[in-house]
């Protein structure tokens, strides 16, 4: 899911088994109704409401720092190891779209501690949706 704004969250762009199936807060598909359980319905726990700045990649580095970034491999489950210099602005280590390289958070919601684990992904496409379109 694509989002422009996390405080103003709505759905720009959902892609789902390689294909765009709602844009614009829109469905492009009809879904099969699924009654599932209770159990699964509340399966996310965490103790407080997520904020920006649960999503910061601090470091101390003043202008550059050398990151460990996840390497996608397309249409592979194995990713690459690799080790990349990355802009820092305000103390906060940045995405660099330009090279295709986004954040990426790992939240643990199953036993409410609501630790918050934040990376770095490159070559995820972000910067050319037009080539998640499947035709």
């Amino acid at each position: 899911m694509l989002v422009k704004d996390l405080n103003d969250f709505h759905a720009d762009l959902v892609i789902s088994k390689g294909r765009v199936v709602a844009e614009n807060e829109k469905m492009l598909l009809e879904l099969q109704t699924i009654n599932y359980p209770e159990w699964v319905r509340k399966s996310v726990h965490l103790p407080r409401a997520m904020a920006a700045s649960d999503f910061i990649l601090a470091t101390s580095k003043k202008i550059t720092v050398k990151a460990n970034v996840i390497g996608v491999i397309e249409n592979q489950a194995p990713t690459k190891h690799l080790s990349l210099e990355m802009p820092v602005e305000d103390g906060e280590v940045q995405a660099d779209l330009s090279r295709d390289i986004a954040k990426v958070a790992l939240i643990e919601r199953h036993r409410n501690t609501g630790r918050v684990q934040i990376g770095l992904v490159k070559d995820l496409a972000l910067t050319n949706p037009v080539q998640w379109h499947l035709q």
